[in-house]
């Protein structure tokens, strides 16, 4: 069996302003040529999607249709699990002859001060890897294979596009916990991890993020995906 899974940070399209739908149609396009069977979109809107053949399960919408993250998937969803938050989501896919976990996420950027407006910068960050870990553990607890992916704000290779080597210790040590294992360590701060030794074939694909008419992009992420073998 092979499974396609892709994750990409379409940064907050909205439907208003007069360059909006050009830019939303060269997403939806970019999304439709990669026909992966499983989509972790973040910062994403309601009309950026794969079509209808997926059944999409969604963060809390805000600002006309908005949401943190929305999970596409070509397969049945079975169950949608309680989370740390609202960044997070995950529910339980059923495959032909097995099911698995996709946990989508945005683990918060560098600068978020958090509730209160104080928080010291990383700090928010931090505090996320440890609530979202918790998920992770009990999730892995299933004995279910589990895929986790989306926007970690984190470098995990090195720290000199984005990140803290605290951060990317921290993010190693509680993925290690969940037996789960990155699979684009080199790319840059959107990831797709899954549980070990449960793939062991795969292969890692990104595209250069695609540009409007007047050579402005799209979204200021990479997207990738993952083709994974059985």
């Amino acid at each position: 069996m092979n499974l396609k899974i892709a994750t990409w940070n379409v940064e907050r399209p909205h439907t208003k302003g007069w360059k909006k739908p050009q830019k939303n149609a060269i997403l939806n396009q970019k999304i439709q040529e990669i026909q992966a069977d499983i989509w972790i979109l973040t910062e994403t809107h309601a009309i950026i999607n794969p079509g209808e053949d997926y059944e999409q399960v969604s963060t809390p919408c805000f600002n006309n249709g908005e949401n943190v993250v929305t999970i596409y998937s070509r397969y049945p969803i079975n169950k949608v699990f309680q989370t740390a938050n609202n960044y997070t989501i995950a529910i339980e896919i059923e495959l032909e002859k097995s099911s698995f976990i996709v946990y989508g996420t945005i683990i918060t950027y560098a600068h978020d001060k958090g509730e209160n407006g104080n928080s010291q910068l990383w700090e928010e960050h931090y505090q996320q890897i440890i609530k979202q870990s918790q998920d992770w553990q009990e999730l892995s607890k299933l004995n279910i294979p589990m895929c986790l992916a989306g926007d970690f704000n984190e470098t995990l290779k090195d720290d000199r596009y984005y990140g803290t080597k605290k951060g990317r210790k921290m993010l190693e040590e509680e993925l290690a916990k969940s037996n789960l294992e990155c699979l684009t360590k080199h790319c840059r701060i959107d990831h797709i991890c899954v549980t070990k030794n449960w793939a062991k074939n795969y292969t890692v694909h990104y595209w250069d993020t695609p540009v409007t008419p007047d050579n402005k992009p799209v979204s200021d992420h990479q997207g990738l995906y993952v083709d994974l073998s059985f």
